[in-house]
């Protein structure tokens, strides 16, 4: 088992180059806050296996491990093919060096849950501003995608 984190270095997108340090809390092991006071909750997901494939639950729903650290890692995977899958052939290594892209239809299984529907519905949303356009192009219906993009006060997101 690893020791606890201590502190952690988050990397900003408005500013780059400049790191954000977030220290631990006390005796609460995820969470960290920061100088100007943010508070962040961070957990390791224990990987299951759903199927023979390794998967965290997020938002009850199963994600499948290895789309989660290629998303973080290989960004715009999907572009170059159908599937992320191990070089080494073992499902649970889930080491970076060990994944690669394939376009092969037999390999792997195709990201298509719900909750992966939902974030990619809000992050096109922010983009273009069209529901129906949203809709359209990822094989929801309008309700859902309305769903999708409601804000905790019911608002829909707005630019």
């Amino acid at each position: 088992m690893n020791p606890p984190l201590q502190a952690l270095f988050l990397a900003t997108v408005n500013d780059p180059g400049r790191p954000i340090e977030a220290r631990r809390c006390g005796l609460f092991q995820d969470l960290f806050a920061t100088s100007d006071g943010r508070i962040f909750r961070l957990e390791q997901l224990t990987i299951h296996k759903h199927n023979g494939s390794p998967v965290i639950r997020y938002d009850r729903a199963n994600i499948m491990a290895v789309h989660a650290v290629a998303d973080a890692w290989m960004p715009d995977w999907e572009m170059e093919g159908t599937q992320v899958v191990p070089l080494n052939g073992t499902r649970l290594d889930l080491r970076l060096e060990n994944l690669t892209v394939s376009g092969d239809p037999r390999r792997g299984r195709p990201r298509s849950n719900k909750v992966w529907k939902r974030l990619r519905a809000r992050q096109l949303f922010a983009l273009c501003h069209d529901i129906e356009a949203v809709a359209e192009e990822l094989g929801m219906t309008k309700k859902e995608v309305q769903l999708a993009v409601r804000q905790p006060d019911g608002s829909i997101q707005t630019p």
